[in-house]
């Protein structure tokens, strides 16, 4: 967020003698540490659903109540009104909400670096207002900073790490923060308030501000509302708190502005370095070049700046002042729109894995290089994965001993190593918090968890970028639209087939059946489908072959996270996981004692929920699925007078069959739930290494990782399912 600089506009002078050398490091290190802290949760918060103007809200929630517990300020304060102090918390409030919106799709450090062209502004507004300033010299650093930020622009483009409207709320996040910064430097002037307690009051009127900006987001780009007292969600508003009162306290210590520069340039590196480490970002040497320069620029203008005659804030006339407020508001109604246009659509930062982008890769692949579709045979009609599946088929019959000991015989040793750095397909998936719906989906959004492990690359390594349903995972995937050639995985989509497509795991439902391309699906290369009805949906429509593998890949979710265990003494006795169109059925299902776990949830945060339930009854087809696979007892509920029905049992069915059970759904919440027979751990096991040797490295890679891959994989699944 913006770090508010000292109250007086400048150091304290004299202040540096009557503090010692260690107080001053322990401030500095906690200011350290808590600015990191800060960054570092707010994604967190954002994996745990927070949406931008639920988390901005608890934000100054938070300060105020922090600013009456530490008497600070007296109830009495935060009731009175100025319309300076307004438009202070207004521009702090509007900074913030495009700093947290950014952080949406573009990666943290590179948030922090768009941050450092603050003092460009700052002395952009100092010439406006005629302040003092050396011209040639701050042009100069202006220019050093700005070029500095242009090559880490070009180093995240060609990562297809950067987008326009996020880059833009950046860049409009130093302009409110330089705006705050003019305002409340003349309010402090005038009135002589002390900084901390001014601090407390901003936030009263940050809070009016983010209370419009919330009720905004619910109106125009609606989100299910995540806990308020989620534990990261509270960790990012405290943070957020202490990290603003620190600075203040910090940057007032110290009397030196060589001092004062260092320590603030500093600040910023330990910031970016910190994320990159937490992330398991890559650095690439253009963006280590292009923050090399920026932080440069930014040590230089702050030892000038420091060195320049104080100037009088308070001087500012009324014209300039109305023309500010001006400038405010129009900043204000930008950042507004543009966020709320990105929307609350968790597209965690992720990209390459790669140390360097090469030269040939960005957001678009020559459709004749390597790994490409027009490199496969056109005329190869549902060709398989060139790596067979040993097992995993929906019909074990003519399974023999010796098949089943293939399973078991993997070399001894650790995991081998291997990552796919150049992606040469994207992935497609049912994007529900982009469209008509505005809401996700966690089984769909588990596409994001099975593609980083198959492929090995960190979570920071996948994106979800602006266009609809696409989601790239390394610079060489072409985010371009869903009628490019595309990886199909997790989901009841196959409508979205088209000619070149590869499908792993892919699923089907009666409703979408007549909207299916048939002519494309029979173009396409299937390597493994989610049950053996699919499959015979597909034969019926002239589809040859259906792949070797079997399963759906939700069935991972244990492996993937392997820290997850169901409780032995479990909080709730019964969880209902309802379909988006069945949650009309959660007042009943409250009212009959089920803990309601919601859909539009991320899926690490149902599959935690889960992990409290004795009993799940879902009417949500990944419910079961969970359930399934971390071995606890579920229900299938499907209420035929509910909107899911038309969408039909195929789905259900489908995956039942694969894992050689047939079950039948109970009706009503209020029956009695009738258990699904277990799903045996070697029969996962099975499942799960045949969608692991279906898995179509040679089309998604560019890299020759297939073999590697396979054996590391299977290795996990053993140890983390202990079979």
């Amino acid at each position: 967020m913006g770090q508010p600089e000292p109250a007086s506009g400048g150091h304290a002078h004299g202040h540096g003698e009557k503090h010692g050398l260690v107080a001053i490091f322990l401030w500095v290190a906690a200011w350290y540490g808590v600015s990191s802290a800060n960054s570092y949760s707010i994604n967190r918060a954002f994996d745990d659903g927070m949406g931008v103007a639920q988390l901005l809200l608890l934000q100054y929630i938070t300060g105020v109540v922090m600013g009456l517990l530490s008497r600070k300020v007296a109830p009495r304060t935060l009731a009175s009104f100025n319309s300076e102090e307004f438009i202070c918390g207004a521009m702090h409030a509007s900074g913030s909400l495009a700093t947290l919106a950014s952080l949406k799709l573009l990666r943290p450090p590179f948030v922090q670096m768009s941050k450092a062209l603050e003092p460009v502004f700052g002395v952009f507004f100092a010439f406006l207002l005629g302040f003092p300033l050396e011209p040639r010299r701050q042009f100069l650093i202006s220019l050093l900073i700005s070029c500095g930020l242009g090559l880490t622009v070009i180093a995240e483009a060609m990562a297809s790490c950067w987008s326009v409207k996020p880059f833009l709320l950046a860049l409009l996040s130093c302009v409110c923060f330089q705006l705050r910064n003019v305002f409340s430097k003349r309010y402090l002037e005038t009135t002589k308030v002390p900084a901390a307690t001014f601090y407390f009051v901003m936030c009263r009127d940050a809070l009016y501000s983010s209370a419009a900006f919330f009720l905004v987001y619910q109106v125009f780009s609606p989100q299910p509302l995540a806990s308020w007292t989620g534990q990261w969600a509270l960790v990012e508003a405290v943070t957020y708190t202490l990290y603003n009162l620190i600075s203040y306290f910090v940057l007032e210590m110290v009397s030196s502005p060589v001092t004062h520069a260092i320590l603030g340039t500093l600040k910023r590196a330990v910031i970016i370095a910190s994320l990159a480490v937490l992330y398991h970002i890559p650095m690439t040497t253009m963006f280590l070049a292009g923050s090399l320069l920026t932080l440069s620029g930014c040590y230089l203008h702050s030892i000038v700046a420091k060195r320049l005659p104080k100037p009088s804030f308070g001087s500012i006339n009324a014209t300039t002042r109305k023309s500010l407020f001006t400038l405010a508001a129009i900043v204000l109604l930008i950042i507004l729109c543009t966020s709320v246009a990105i929307g609350n659509n968790r597209a965690k930062p992720q990209c390459s894995t790669a140390k360097e982008a090469p030269a040939s890769s960005g957001s678009h692949v020559d459709t004749h290089s390597a790994g490409s579709i027009d490199n496969k045979d056109p005329g190869n009609t549902n060709s398989n994965s060139n790596n067979k599946a040993q097992s995993g088929q929906a019909n074990d019959e003519g399974k023999s001993k010796a098949d089943e000991d293939v399973l078991d015989d993997l070399p001894p040793g650790p995991s081998e190593p291997f990552t796919c750095a150049t992606q040469t397909m994207p992935v497609f998936f049912w994007n529900g918090r982009v469209g008509m719906w505005k809401r996700g989906n966690f089984g769909d959004d588990f596409n994001i968890a099975i593609m980083t492990f198959m492929l090995n690359v960190t979570h920071t390594s996948v994106k979800r970028v602006d266009q609809k349903y696409i989601l790239p995972v390394s610079p060489a995937a072409p985010a371009t639209n869903s009628n490019h050639p595309k990886l199909l995985a997790v989901g009841s989509v196959l409508a979205f087939a088209r000619t070149g497509d590869v499908l792993w795991g892919v699923g089907v439902h009666e409703k979408s059946l007549s909207k299916v391309d048939w002519e494309g699906v029979k173009r396409t290369t299937i390597t493994a489908l989610r049950g053996p009805l699919g499959c015979a949906a597909l034969k019926k429509e002239g589809v040859l072959k259906c792949g070797e593998g079997v399963g759906d890949p939700a069935l991972f979710a244990p492996v993937v996270w392997p820290w997850l265990r169901p409780s032995a003494n479990p909080k709730h006795a019964r969880c209902y996981i309802p379909h988006h169109f069945d949650e009309v059925f959660v007042p009943m299902a409250t009212s009959l004692g089920y803990n309601v776990i919601l859909s539009s949830q991320s899926p690490i945060k149902v599959a935690e929920a889960m992990m409290q339930c004795a009993h799940v009854v879902s009417s949500s087809l990944h419910g079961l699925i969970f359930a399934d696979a971390f071995g606890i007892p579920a229900t299938w509920l499907r209420n035929v007078s509910s909107p899911v029905a038309e969408e039909g049992v195929l789905k259900y069915r489908d995956h039942f069959a694969s894992t050689g059970r047939v079950v039948t759904p109970t009706e009503s919440l209020a029956d009695p739930p009738t258990p699904i027979p277990r799903l045996a751990p070697e029969k996962l096991k099975r499942l799960l290494f045949g969608l692991i040797d279906s898995f179509p490295y040679d089309r998604v890679c560019q890299e020759n990782i297939g073999a590697v891959a396979r054996l590391s994989l299977k290795r996990k699944v053993k140890q983390r399912l202990n079979v």
